[in-house]
């Protein structure tokens, strides 16, 4: 990791009271992932409900 992002998660773990980079990193990380699972599931099926296997059954 370059230095200067080092120390730049350092600062940010100081000022947000988190106990270290790897505090930072794994917050940062869950934060990324809960946002990206969000937009997957709203995504928008103007277009036409997923088949499933309940519809296929169903017809």
């Amino acid at each position: 990791m370059p230095e200067e992002l080092a120390d730049r998660l350092d600062a940010f773990a100081d000022e947000h009271d988190h106990t270290g980079r790897s505090e930072v990193v794994r917050e940062s990380a869950r934060l990324l992932l809960t946002e990206f699972v969000a937009d997957v599931v709203s995504v928008d099926y103007s277009i036409g409900p997923l088949d499933t296997p309940e519809t296929l059954r169903n017809g």
